[in-house]
C-alpha cells in the first residue's frame, strides 16, 4: 500500500462503513476539538438532561452511539461517546467507542489516548488490543502495534484480525517470510488472509462472507 495513503475502517463487521483514506505523512493536531454540524450541541443537551439520573444516562447514550457508528456519523458520534467517557469514566467500551469514532476522523492522536485508556481498564479484552494496534499501524509506530496486536493474540491465539495484523508489520519491516507464515496460519484456521505479499489489503473470510482487513481500526 503506498505510504500516502493508509485506511481506517470503523468496526466493519458491525457496520457497512466506508473505508476513509487518512494520509500517515501528515500527523493531525493534538486535542482538537471534531467538528460537529450545528445543532448537535442542543440535541445532546437535550438527550442527556432533564432530571433524568445518571444511571438512566448511560444505556441511552451508548445506544446513541451505536446507532450513529451504524450511519458512520463520526462527528456526532465523538460528542455523543465523550458525554459517555465524562459520565461513566471507567467504562472501557465508552473509551473504545470514542476511539473508534476519532479514528475515522483521522484524529488519530485523540483516536490513540482513548484507545489507550481502554486497554487500561479492560486488558483482558483483545478486541481492545487490537484497536490500538491498528491505531499505531496506521501511523506506521510499528513496534507499539506489534506489542498490542502480541497481547491480543496472547489473550486468543487464534484472533485472524489481529494475525493480519502482525502479517502485514511483518512485511512493511520488510520480513516477507514471516508475513507468509503467519497468512499460512490464518489459512489453517478456515480463514484468509489475503495482500500480504503486495500491502495492499487482507481479507479475511469467515463462513460465507469475506471481511475486509488492512488497517482497521475499531476491531
Amino acid at each position: 500500500m503506498p505510504r500516502s495513503g493508509l485506511w481506517l475502517i470503523a468496526s466493519p463487521w458491525e457496520s457497512e462503513s466506508v473505508a476513509q483514506p487518512i494520509v500517515s505523512a501528515a500527523r493531525p493536531s493534538l486535542r482538537s476539538a471534531a467538528q460537529v454540524p450545528r445543532g448537535s450541541e442542543q440535541a445532546l443537551g437535550k438527550s442527556t438532561s432533564g432530571g433524568t439520573s445518571s444511571g438512566g444516562q448511560i444505556p441511552a447514550l451508548e445506544n446513541t452511539v451505536q446507532q450513529l457508528k451504524n450511519d458512520g456519523k463520526w462527528n456526532v458520534l465523538v460528542l455523543y461517546a465523550s458525554e459517555w467517557t465524562r459520565k461513566d469514566p471507567n467504562n472501557a467500551t465508552a473509551w473504545y467507542e470514542l476511539s473508534v469514532g476519532y479514528a475515522n476522523l483521522r484524529q488519530v492522536e485523540e483516536a490513540f489516548d482513548a484507545a489507550t485508556k481502554a486497554v487500561q481498564l479492560s486488558p483482558g479484552n483483545p478486541r481492545f488490543w487490537r484497536n490500538l494496534g491498528h491505531i499505531n499501524l496506521a501511523v506506521e509506530r510499528l513496534p507499539d502495534a506489534e506489542i498490542a496486536f502480541d497481547k491480543a493474540l496472547a489473550l486468543n491465539a487464534d484472533d485472524a484480525d489481529a494475525l493480519c495484523g502482525t502479517a502485514l508489520i511483518a512485511q512493511r519491516q520488510g520480513r516477507p517470510k514471516d508475513a507468509d507464515a503467519i497468512a499460512k496460519r490464518i489459512k489453517s484456521l478456515d480463514e484468509n488472509c489475503r495482500g500480504v505479499s503486495d500491502g495492499e489489503t487482507a481479507v479475511v473470510v469467515v463462513g460465507p462472507a469475506p471481511r475486509t482487513h488492512g488497517l482497521l481500526v475499531g476491531r
